[in-house]
Formats: structure tokens, sequence, C-alpha cells
């Protein structure tokens, strides 16, 4: 349907000539230009229109300098608050790995609470001791009142008679 352009050596001269097959016969070089020359003013207003549309897409698909500057500026603050984190961590870990370590915090607190349920076992038996003289107080106070009382009784009626 189409023809081809073929590049073809002439015998004569030795100089590559292209020559037209079979959609360029009857059709003359100079009608050829004459198209060309026509379409070529639309073709190239197209092309630029293009390329203008592609430049203004592009420009869409990337920040503005304003754009960059506050990236680089809120980068800059987000490097900074890294900075003070990792120094954070560094002395977290300094702390974790020096003395005392939670292990040691731990067994100290076990014997702490041993050494309370031991005061706490001694408060009760000295409660108990407490209570066991107070009762033993209270009943040498009733004894002694009983007498001192009976003393008083006897001197009285002594007195009397």
């Amino acid at each position: 349907m189409f023809g081809q352009l073929s590049l073809t050596t002439e015998p004569q001269c030795g100089a590559l000539r292209w020559r037209a097959c079979s959609w360029t016969r009857g059709v003359g070089v100079n009608a050829i230009l004459t198209w060309l020359s026509a379409l070529w003013p639309i073709a190239a207003t197209i092309i630029n229109l293009l390329a203008m549309v592609g430049f203004f897409w592009l420009k869409t698909q990337f920040a503005g300098s304003k754009d960059v500057a506050g990236i680089t500026t809120r980068v800059g603050g987000i490097e900074l608050r890294l900075v003070q984190i990792e120094a954070d961590l560094e002395s977290i870990s300094q702390n974790a790995d020096s003395s005392p370590t939670r292990i040691d915090l731990m067994g100290k607190l076990g014997e702490l609470a041993e050494r309370m349920s031991g005061m706490e076992a001694n408060n009760e038996g000295q409660l108990r001791l407490l209570a066991t003289q107070n009762h033993a107080v209270e009943l040498s106070i009733k004894t002694l009142s009983t007498y001192v009382h009976s003393l008083i009784e006897q001197a009285l009626h002594g007195a009397s008679k």
C-alpha cells in the first residue's frame, strides 16, 4: 500500500542516492515539498504547544523554591531533634549499664521486704507482750484496789467499834 524509500548505489558514479519506491511514483518532489511546507508551520506550532504543556505539567510535579526552603527548614529541625534523641538514648543506655541495675534493685527490694516482714512480726510480738503486761497490770491494779478497799473498810469498821 505504502512504498518505501531505499538507499541505492548508482553504478556509474558510485554515489549513494535515495530512490523513491511506488508511493512516490507519479508524485513529484515538488508536490511533497509543497505539502511539507504547508504542514510544517502547523506541526511546529502543535509541537511547541505540546512542549509547553509538558513543561507546565512538569512544573506542577515538583515543589517550588518556597516549598523547598520550607522543607529544608523542617528537615533541619528534624535532624536537630534526631541528634537530641540520639544523645538522650546514649545517656539512657549508659544509665542502664551502670550500677544499680534493675536486677540489683529488685534483689534489694526483696531483702527490704524480708526485713519489713520481720519488723512487722517483731512489732506484733511486742504488741502481744504489751497487751499481756497491760492485762497483768490491770489485774494487779484491780487486786490492789480490792485490797485497799478492804483495808479501808476494815479500818472504818474497826474505828467505828
